[in-house]
């Protein structure tokens, strides 16, 4: 249904997904040339993005470790990739990031195992 609705979604610039739970997989067809923004968020039943959109320049993700393939959007400069209590998610953005976004000129990681290993220490200290 989503692919339908994007098919027909050719001045699309920016889609944002968020709470999307029956979405397993993302593909953004090619055709979305306008498409620059593309921002998918707690969709926790998606295992895959697809993203063919020429023109796509800033890719947020917030979510679990999946297959992220943005084609051959070289275009893309800004992505953040927030991923909850993930150790590896550095390791996952040296091996992986080169290839999905090879221009990227700012990039955010962020994973919450610190900070919730900070609140549980100081929260020991508090009792």
């Amino acid at each position: 249904e989503l692919y339908l609705l994007l098919s027909n979604s050719f001045l699309l610039e920016h889609l944002d997904l968020e709470s999307c739970y029956d979405i397993h997989c993302l593909k953004i067809p090619h055709f979305l040339s306008k498409l620059n923004i593309l921002e998918v968020q707690c969709c926790k039943m998606l295992q895959m993005i697809e993203c063919s959109a020429p023109n796509l320049s800033t890719f947020n993700y917030d979510g679990p470790l999946i297959h992220i393939s943005l084609g051959s959007s070289l275009q893309v400069k800004k992505m953040q990739m927030t991923c909850a209590i993930v150790p590896n998610l550095l390791h996952y953005a040296s091996a992986k990031l080169s290839s999905i976004a090879p221009n990227v000129q700012t990039l955010f990681l962020t994973h919450f195992m610190r900070l919730v290993l900070a609140f549980m220490y100081s929260n020991s200290l508090i009792c």
